[in-house]
């Protein structure tokens, strides 16, 4: 996703201010009612399927 403007970003909490460079990776569940279930820390990429499994 391009977030050039970091508007996203800002709104989900993966930078602090909008002149960041890059935002952190961040993985959300959402739920069927819209709402974040879970928000997980994407440290490492390659394991992330393993980590979603894990909530199930």
């Amino acid at each position: 996703m391009c977030d050039t403007k970091r508007e996203l970003g800002l709104a989900y909490r993966t930078c602090e201010r909008a002149d960041e460079a890059y935002a952190k990776r961040h993985t959300y569940v959402i739920g069927t009612d819209g709402k974040i279930e879970h928000a997980i820390d994407t440290k490492d990429a390659a394991g992330q399927a393993a980590a979603l499994l894990g909530l199930l």
